[in-house]
């Protein structure tokens, strides 16, 4: 049995282009990053932008906040998004907890949405 790939481009197919760029000063780390993608078949594009700043405590504790916004073409109105988030190195687990705030969810005015994530991370 063989598998065949189309070499039609459909709409999922995206091209895109992002860039970043971060400043550290001792223990605060800076940022911004954008991504811009367009589907293949369609005019349709879609604009990232996220801001952020991150401080370490100290070795085992880091706090971290950023703000951002999606802009679709097809959206109403732009997806406005806010995070903090904490983590703790345990030395081979690290614990980190995200409250993330996301307004105008899929480009709806007053649909917004609010999380909470805490997950455990290990290394080797």
């Amino acid at each position: 049995m063989s598998k065949v790939q189309s070499t039609n481009a459909t709409e999922e197919d995206q091209e895109g282009t992002g860039y970043g760029i971060k400043y550290a000063m001792g223990d605060i780390t800076v940022g911004v990053g954008k991504t811009t993608n367009q589907a293949v078949n369609t005019t349709t594009e879609t604009n990232n932008t996220t801001y952020g700043v991150t401080y370490n405590v100290n070795d085992q504790l880091s706090v971290g906040v950023a703000a951002g916004k999606h802009d679709n073409d097809t959206y109403t109105n732009d997806e406005e998004y806010q995070t903090i988030q904490v983590g703790y190195d345990l030395g081979g687990m690290v614990i980190t907890a995200g409250f993330y705030q996301v307004e105008n969810v899929g480009g709806t005015a007053g649909s917004d949405n609010e999380n909470l994530e805490i997950r455990t991370v290990t290394k080797f």
